[in-house]
């Protein structure tokens, strides 16, 4: 039985409780980890009874799943959209990392490899947006890797005052359907000033926008993919040659945002 949407974290604590309450851990794993003794707690506080009611699956089947996966020789948690995109996909998220950790599932044949690639996005993001100590002025985050939180945007857009965005320009994204309360952030964009759309397509996240600048399509770019290399296990560089030249009224984005 498959969890309730949504319901990821809690199905994902009740296995991490279960394999905490009968010592399934590897101690191994678990002795290279920092502030276990938080995650403990927080399987410890937790009702298995509650936690099968929130995500739908019956506390037998927890109880089968975490020791069928504490004891498997091979395997790791995978969470991806599904999970990180439902309404508390951020702890979801973190919970499968954690129960991949206290199993002892990273760097291991079939487990999560965790290797630095040919580049490291994370300090290439960090050189064109540096961190600094900057704060949202609404929600008082700071930034991470140089960058907000999608869900602070309709907040920044909609609270007057010094600092209030005024003008955005969106690069092949609809944060509006992809990110956080999608209709709340479509209602700030049509307060903008400006907002401008560069794609291949008009989105949600388009509706309001003054302009909508067409992107070139990907058989007409060249194209050299950090994040494919970043996250190769094999060392290695891989560029492709545009196919077919663009039409005369597109030009490259990069060229664009430059001028």
């Amino acid at each position: 039985m498959a969890p309730l949407p949504r319901t990821d974290r809690a199905f994902l604590l009740g296995v991490i409780k279960v394999i905490f309450d009968e010592g399934l851990e590897d101690a191994a794993a678990c002795a290279e980890l920092s502030n276990l003794a938080c995650l403990r707690a927080l399987g410890e506080c937790a009702e298995l009874g509650r936690l099968a009611e929130a995500s739908g699956v019956s506390e037998e089947q927890i109880v089968r799943v975490a020791r069928r996966f504490a004891r498997a020789p091979r395997g790791h948690v995978h969470t991806r959209t599904g999970v990180g995109q439902g309404r508390n996909g951020v702890p979801g998220e973190w919970l499968g990392q954690a129960l991949n950790a206290i199993t002892g599932r990273f760097d291991r044949p079939c487990g999560r490899y965790v290797q630095n690639g040919t580049v490291n996005l994370t300090e290439v993001a960090e050189r064109r947006s540096p961190a600094g100590e900057l704060t949202s002025r609404v929600r008082g985050p700071k930034q991470i890797v140089g960058a907000r939180a999608a869900s602070e945007m309709a907040d920044e857009i909609a609270t007057p005052g010094k600092g209030q965005l005024k003008a955005i320009f969106i690069a092949g994204g609809n944060p509006v359907n992809a990110g956080p309360d999608g209709d709340a952030l479509d209602a700030a964009f049509a307060q903008l000033d400006l907002l401008v759309a560069v794609d291949l397509f008009q989105r949600e996240s388009h509706r309001h926008a003054h302009w909508l600048i067409p992107g070139t399509h990907f058989l007409e770019r060249e194209e050299f993919s950090s994040m494919v290399i970043a996250t190769r296990h094999v060392m290695s560089v891989q560029y492709t040659a545009p196919s077919v030249s663009p039409s005369w009224d597109v030009r490259p984005e990069s060229e664009f945002f430059v001028e």
